[in-house]
């Protein structure tokens, strides 16, 4: 049986947290399912630029260009974290898909990456010790 899931990104500013300059921060809503995650962009726009329904700044100049390009990479890296948990098969939230675009989730590891890690960090801590014979091996032998 397929399932299938909605999953979009939504840019949007806060029309009543405007500062003296008329700028205000820049917001993506990551909806998955009917659940909701917001973080901030951290990128000021002006108000009066800001296009609602195109979800971008009106305009032509550089700083608009390069603010609209910026919108465009973080929605196409939002999609690429949906895909990559995706193909992992793990259980999608919104939440999982903000923190593995901010690098906030925490890989599984195997035992395999246990190995790897231990050999690397402590293989060369620890120091080969030589092979005593003991009473108890020697009345085996």
């Amino acid at each position: 049986m397929r399932t299938t899931s909605t999953f979009s990104v939504l840019f949007w500013i806060h029309g009543h947290r405007i500062d003296k300059n008329n700028l205000t921060q820049v917001y993506a809503r990551i909806t998955l399912n009917g659940k909701r995650a917001v973080m901030s962009l951290n990128q000021k726009v002006d108000v009066d630029l800001w296009d609602s329904k195109r979800q971008r700044l009106k305009g032509n100049s550089r700083t608009v260009k390069t603010i609209n390009n910026y919108l465009d990479e973080v929605r196409s890296d939002l999609v690429i974290c949906y895909r990559d948990l995706k193909h992992e098969l793990r259980v999608i939230t919104p939440q999982l898909v903000k923190a593995r675009y901010l690098d906030e989730d925490k890989k599984i590891h195997s035992l395999d990456d246990i190995f790897e890690y231990h050999n690397d960090k402590l293989g060369i801590k620890l120091a080969k010790k030589p092979f005593v014979i003991t009473r108890q091996v020697r009345n085996i032998l």
